[in-house]
């Protein structure tokens, strides 16, 4: 019976669901999910030079590291 009111309301059946539904519309939610995942799926398959990458990371926290060096 408890299930029969939520689905008429159109409320999710489950506790964390509910407790969402509160603060955010959970289709939103659950596409905001999927738009993010596409994006993270597809800096996989860019074409990046993670060598480079990685190398101008290290040029920079090596910079940042010994700027005291540097200063007077």
């Amino acid at each position: 019976s408890g299930d029969q009111y939520f689905h008429k309301q159109n409320i999710p059946t489950d506790k964390a669901g509910r407790q969402l539904s509160n603060f955010f519309d959970l289709t939103a939610f659950e596409a905001n999910r999927a738009e993010a995942k596409r994006l993270k799926d597809e800096l996989k398959t860019k074409n990046i030079d993670w060598k480079k990458y990685n190398e101008d990371k290290k040029r920079k926290r090596h910079r940042v590291r010994n700027k005291w060096m540097y200063e007077d």
